[in-house]
């Protein structure tokens, strides 16, 4: 019984806070389920749309992040990465790498 009553009184205060429009008391006091879902729906929305930019360079959407870095792409992006790190750390400019018939530099 006595969250029923608590659950009037939050739709009542809801009531008087959208009524009277406040300055001070601004956050709400009571949402239906229905509110609830449609804000969690634009936050989830909000979130999933974000534009990342890999540590390779590509830009893709927050929620394709772990599918980008297994493709091939962004494995042979690093490597070249990795070798140009390498041969800055050693000095080399005209160092070739070969792998199984492919020049990688």
């Amino acid at each position: 019984m006595d969250d029923y009553d608590e659950l009037l009184l939050k739709e009542k205060e809801q009531h008087y806070i959208t009524s009277l429009n406040p300055s001070l008391n601004m956050r709400n006091a009571y949402i239906t389920a229905q509110e609830r879902y449609e804000n969690q729906k634009k936050l989830w929305t909000y979130r999933n749309s974000l534009d990342l930019i890999c540590e390779c360079g590509c830009k893709i959407k927050k929620t394709h992040i772990a599918r980008h870095k297994k493709t091939k792409k962004h494995k042979n992006i690093m490597i070249e990465k990795k070798i140009i790190e390498l041969k800055d750390l050693l000095g080399c400019k005209n160092l070739s790498i070969k792998s199984d018939d492919k020049e990688l530099i």
